[in-house]
């Protein structure tokens, strides 16, 4: 089928026994949520040749375009147009969301040249990552309306510029308006779009593709901490933040002709709030909820931690976020494999989440060296990143491609509360109850994440 240049997504398939995309390819979706899939099911033209009708006809069903709009073939799982997609969403998430993830070394900047203490400087960061995720909602339903292509030039206009805007400020609140809000608001209308394409163009290996797309983020954040760090000490913030910006525009600007598309934008796109019925989706929304709060408390405060536990100096802080952010690249592509083949999606996410937990709880409060705080930060970097790149399939794998942008939006627009207040948190008991308090903290949020995982499973 030709892919067209504007789109959104490509619809669930029809449900044809024993071919079903919906069913997933692993052993752990038999006891998912048997409800929800007939209500995904139920959304299905019965009368089409084929077809099962499944469930009581009479149940609420969420909101589908005219069966006959439907493309009835399902992802090609390769070829150069999907491919290309991958490569696209890999430069939006190491260009926009490498920013994001050597914020740790921001704030260490921020902290030595006396702006503030760490739990008002973190707001910076988690106004940033909040309005990321909580503008998630509308910038699903925006990119389904009017193209990837056009909100993602958007977002990276919006982003970009508050980049730059930064770079003129001096005072933690002028930077929580631009290295926050701006940056954060962009962010969100170019990530959505851009997480949420590669699972139009693939099946079989939509962990694999995924997984790749977003390890753009964990690469980026390595190579932005090391770049940032040896930045600041050269040419100084402002001018760190300008090359910064001018980077994030022309990489992302000159790869938005390869997001291309299976369908052209939907002309009125609304969401289905039928879904909060759904014992599934409330479930993975305590999941998702609870993770954000702890998610991205360890590459805050690896610096900060390192320095005062450890005794490192702030480029062995630096080093520490990249090595983090580099075993998080590699934690989605392999993790997104393991998800695909031998594990299965939904108990690939159940893992992460419970070593992650484990890490924080059993191995950062011991780390009080480089050499442990290296493998901490390898570890917990390893598993998380498996995380962030499961979520977006667990959710297609459930509830169909179709509504892809919007219900991860949604997820994640009723988490931004975590991604707000989980870093100034997290610093509000670091300086209460030192570091220990801090991994204790962190750890239990991911624990209680993992009891809303295994829920859902079982």
């Amino acid at each position: 089928m030709q892919a067209t240049e504007t789109d959104t997504f490509l619809p669930s398939t029809y449900s044809v026994p024993g071919n079903n995309p919906l069913v997933a390819h692993s052993s752990d979706d038999v006891h998912v949520c048997e409800s929800t899939r007939n209500l995904v099911e139920k959304d299905l033209d019965v009368s089409a040749p084929g077809i099962e009708p499944k469930g009581d006809t009479k149940a609420p069903q969420l909101d589908v375009e005219d069966p006959s709009e439907m493309n009835e073939s399902l992802p090609p799982d390769g070829g150069a147009v999907a491919w290309g997609a991958v490569v696209a969403s890999f430069v939006v998430h190491f260009l926009g969301l490498g920013v994001l993830y050597s914020f740790g070394v921001y704030a260490a900047y921020y902290k030595s040249a006396g702006m503030g203490e760490m739990s008002v400087i973190s707001f910076i960061g988690s106004v940033s990552a909040a309005l990321l995720v909580g503008c998630g909602m509308e910038s699903g339903k925006l990119a389904e309306r009017f193209g990837f292509q056009r909100m993602i030039f958007v977002g990276t206009c919006i982003l970009s510029g508050g980049l730059l805007l930064a770079s003129f400020c001096t005072e933690v609140w002028q930077l929580m308006l631009t290295q926050g809000v701006l940056y954060g608001f962009g962010m969100s209308i170019a990530y959505f779009p851009a997480v949420s394409v590669p699972s139009q163009w693939f099946d079989k290996k939509r962990g694999l593709a995924t997984g790749i797309a977003v390890s753009g983020s964990g690469l980026g954040g390595l190579a932005m901490s090391l770049v940032t760090q040896k930045l600041l000490g050269s040419i100084g913030f402002a001018w760190t933040m300008r090359v910064t910006a001018i980077i994030t525009f022309v990489g992302i600007i000159t790869i938005i002709p390869l997001v291309r598309t299976r369908l052209p934008p939907t002309k009125h796109s609304r969401f289905d709030w039928i879904v909060f019925k759904e014992p599934c989706f409330l479930l993975l929304l305590g999941t998702c909820f609870f993770a954000t709060f702890s998610n991205l408390i360890p590459v805050y405060y690896l610096p900060a931690f390192g320095k005062e536990v450890a005794g490192l100096s702030a480029s062995d802080g630096a080093l520490l976020v990249s090595i983090y952010n580099g075993s998080s690249a590699v934690g989605r592509v392999l993790i997104g494999i393991g998800a695909d083949t031998y594990i299965g999606r939904l108990n690939s996410l159940i893992l992460c989440t419970g070593l992650s937990s484990a890490s924080m709880l059993l191995l950062w409060p011991f780390s009080n060296s480089f050499s442990l705080l290296v493998v901490f930060s390898f570890v917990n970097g390893f598993v998380c990143g498996g995380y962030i790149s499961l979520f977006p399939v667990v959710v297609g794998h459930i509830f169909g491609i179709k509504r892809l942008p919007s219900l991860v939006g949604t997820l994640m627009s009723f988490s931004a509360i975590g991604n707000l207040a989980g870093s100034p948190l997290a610093g509000l008991v670091r300086d209460h109850l030192g570091f220990t308090g801090l991994c204790i903290f962190s750890g239990t949020l991911t624990f209680v994440s993992l009891v809303f995982a295994m829920c859902v499973r079982f």
